[in-house]
């Protein structure tokens, strides 16, 4: 395994890391801290903590870790448009 294949593997497992994380929080709210970890923090801490490890394994792959004005505009008017044909669904209130 090369250095990029391993820096993958890395982003991926960090992918998998926030998306429990996430979970976690859906279910039992962002300021929950888990009982069987005592000391370790709240969703909310511990999905920043995921979030830094995956930015940081996508810069060493020679991603940028932030994004443009323009994109980020395109990005929340995306995410903006799938909310309302939610709410327009009937499944986001």
């Amino acid at each position: 395994m090369n250095r990029d294949e391993y820096l993958l593997w890395k982003a991926a497992e960090e992918c998998a890391e926030l998306t429990q994380r996430l979970a976690k929080a859906a279910r039992f709210g962002m300021e929950d801290e888990q009982p069987t970890l005592p000391g370790a923090g709240t969703n909310r801490e511990r999905i920043r903590e995921e979030w830094k490890d995956l930015l940081v394994a996508m810069h060493l792959l020679g991603f940028g870790t932030h994004v443009t004005g323009s994109e980020e505009r395109q990005r929340l008017e995306r995410i903006q448009k799938y909310m309302d044909y939610s709410r327009a669904q009937g499944t986001l209130t």
